[in-house]
């Protein structure tokens, strides 16, 4: 068990841990927020007095602070208050969770559920939700967040029947009518209306998933698709009460023109604006990724792109006026490479200012404009699990392509990780575990990563991708004492003791310990 001795000042001293990343370092010294010291407890020459905190780890581990470069916020913290549909196994199974469920929002709404886990391996249909709910709206969103299906109720509720602008998003049946499946924009909308008519004033809810993010031994994230509502909802969080996980903000391509209205360092080094998010194609699982070659379940189909060169430019010129970084979802492979070659030809490289999102398939092309154009790539590892059927939809050859970590960080970029919660799981053992692993018979086992490549990705590569490589995700004079402790429970596996976030004066054991050391 991690002893504290609590004293008055602000230096905070950490011995009889071990570094995860050099046996040969076992104490830490942290004095205003930053990292002073980083060696042996016997050379360390400071005379430690009654108002220094000591931290006696007893033998644990210490590492940065993880950090989850790609999350999205509000999201999964809503998600605590929508049906969970992970679990689900058949369209009837899909109807019972829903039958009885509180609308959230004026909308019976549920996440999670992949139609490649039902027997037939069919999309439910509108028609399927309105024989169990036909009165009111109910939108049920796919794993992957690209994808939902809706009730007839839904379809008038949002006004997507005849909606000329989202058409193409709306699929049809061979007569023409809506299915009640919506892909890509017109699942964006949607849930935008939702989140309109959502109480966004519910600060408890935002700070009892940060609390436990951060028990969990995540200190920073990339906050994604931001909206105005989150970030203010956010500083309020902060500003009144306690500062807990640092938020890196991404902000959807609709608030970009808000930019001039927004301060980007909004609470001291806690909440910031760093960038704007795009997508450039879909998700494998609904089979909008945008590909070379047609997907190898659907001829004739190989995705959609959704960010023309144009619009890229555009928001390319934008970011450099104002010093953001472009965030650019990519996962097939023809997507990916639009998005590096225009990034090429603008003359906006490296990490500074472009960053990649999943970039879950590489084409020989791909590799070569990645050693070229050096953006950040943040994966999730996690992928590998939830995309159990990747070689029936991209064939063997492809499917090997997919997911190259390994390959990724030997290309000596700035490689970080996520969990894109709640899309996956939040908990970092679920990522690290996959990270080593990969999912169950997922292919090319040989991209696995070993645990210190994983654990530096979580912390270095997110510092890296940040564009703080030497405040966050380290341990060294003059970075941000962000600090974990911790023991290994398995070999792909860590026991997050106690998390601290320097300049807050928090330490963190769980949901329900809270200490507050005076700074």
């Amino acid at each position: 068990m991690v002893k504290i001795r609590k004293g008055s000042s602000s230096r905070i001293v950490v011995t009889n841990a071990r570094y995860v990343f050099d046996q040969d370092y076992d104490t830490v010294v942290i004095e205003g927020g930053r990292v002073t010291y980083l060696g042996s407890e016997d050379n360390m020459n400071i005379d430690l007095g009654s108002e220094d905190t000591i931290i006696d780890a007893e033998g644990l581990f210490i590492a940065p602070g993880l950090i989850d470069s790609h999350i999205h916020i509000w999201s999964t913290a809503l998600s605590r208050k929508v049906i969970d549909l992970r679990d689900t196994y058949s369209i009837e199974d899909l109807k019972r969770k829903i039958m009885n469920a509180e609308p959230v929002g004026g909308v019976i709404l549920g996440r999670g559920w992949d139609q490649d886990r039902f027997p037939d391996k069919k999309m439910p249909t509108r028609h399927d939700l309105d024989d169990i709910a036909s009165d009111k709206p109910v939108v049920l969103v796919r794993v992957c967040g690209h994808i939902a299906v809706v009730n007839s109720k839904a379809m008038e509720y949002f006004g997507l029947y005849g909606n000329r602008e989202l058409d193409k998003y709306i699929i049809k049946d061979q007569d023409g009518k809506p299915t009640g499946v919506i892909v890509e924009d017109a699942v964006g909308y949607v849930m935008k209306k939702i989140n309109e008519k959502i109480d966004m004033g519910d600060i408890y809810l935002l700070e009892d998933f940060l609390i436990d993010l951060a028990s969990k031994g995540v200190t920073s994230v990339g906050m994604m698709n931001a909206s105005k509502k989150e970030i203010e909802l956010a500083e309020k969080l902060y500003r009144a009460r306690k500062k807990y996980v640092r938020l890196h903000a991404y902000l959807s391509k609709d608030e970009l023109k808000r930019i001039g209205e927004l301060d980007k360092s909004i609470v001291d080094g806690f909440l910031v604006i760093e960038g704007v998010k795009l997508f450039s194609d879909g998700s494998f699982g609904g089979r909008t990724a945008y590909l070379y070659e047609d997907y190898n379940d659907d001829p004739g189909n190989r995705g959609l792109k959704l960010l023309d060169r144009d619009e890229l430019a555009n928001v390319i010129s934008i970011a450099r006026r104002h010093r953001l970084q472009v965030a650019v979802h990519a996962i097939g492979d023809a997507a990916l490479d639009h998005v590096l070659e225009t990034a090429d030809q603008s003359g906006f490289r490296g990490v500074e200012n472009l960053r990649i999102e999943h970039a879950s398939l590489l084409s020989d092309k791909s590799i070569e404009l990645l050693k070229k154009v050096k953006p950040g790539v943040s994966i999730q590892p996690r992928f590998t699990v939830s995309d159990f059927w990747i070689e029936s939809r991209l064939g063997r050859k492809r499917s090997n392509r997919a997911y190259m970590f390994k390959t990724l960080m030997n290309l000596d970029l700035c490689v970080s990780c996520s969990s894109d919660s709640p899309v996956e799981p939040y908990d970092p053992n679920e990522t690290l575990k996959a990270a080593l692993f990969r999912g169950p018979g997922g292919p090319n086992i040989s991209e696995s990563l070993s645990i210190g490549e994983a654990l530096k990705i979580y912390t270095q590569g997110g510092g890296c991708i940040l564009r703080r490589p030497k405040l966050l995700g380290c341990i060294d004079r003059g970075c941000v004492g962000d600090f974990i402790l911790f023991d290994y429970r398995y070999s792909h596996s860590i026991d997050v003791k106690l998390t601290h976030i320097a300049g807050s004066g928090i330490f963190i054991r769980d949901q329900n310990s809270i200490e507050v050391q005076p700074r």
